[in-house]
């Protein structure tokens, strides 16, 4: 028996079913090739659109800190106002025996906690204060505890 080349072509090694199965094998995997490129495009876009969600908030965010709404009142020698993340006057003088007075002016919780933990205001609340009392000559330094960044001195002579 002699074979010739026409004979190992595909149609002739099987059923023309065999042939019909392979194109409708390649037309799945070339299906399948377009939807993962698809899913890489849909991917970068939801990518894309996730970093500009983030940057939005993060910027919403650092312009909400310098609100109107966050501004200092005028401060008497013996108040310190909490605005903007900060305590304002950062440093206030003060003779013994004067009541200073934090008042939370910004839109989040604080605290007035000194740094030897001789005294603790607790959570000062938006639009709450704290007062306490120096009668001994000396600096004291204080801090937020919730926002460790946040310092502040009182110096009493």
């Amino acid at each position: 028996m002699q074979f010739f080349e026409s004979d190992l072509s595909p149609r002739n090694l099987c059923s023309g079913r065999c042939v019909v199965d392979i194109e409708r094998r390649l037309s799945i995997i070339f299906r399948s090739q377009f939807k993962i490129k698809k899913m890489k495009n849909i991917n970068r876009i939801t990518g894309l659109v996730s970093l500009s969600l983030l940057f939005s908030t993060v910027l919403i965010s650092c312009s909400k800190g310098s609100s109107s709404n966050n501004t200092a009142p005028p401060s008497s020698s013996n108040t310190v106002s909490i605005v903007n993340m900060s305590f304002t006057p950062a440093s206030i003088t003060v003779s013994p025996g004067t009541t200073v007075k934090w008042n939370n002016n910004d839109n989040m919780t604080h605290t007035v906690t000194g740094d030897d933990n001789s005294f603790d205001s607790g959570n000062i609340s938006a639009g709450s204060s704290f007062s306490r009392t120096f009668s001994v000559v000396g600096t004291y330094t204080y801090h937020c505890t919730i926002h460790p960044s946040m310092t502040g001195t009182v110096v009493v002579k």
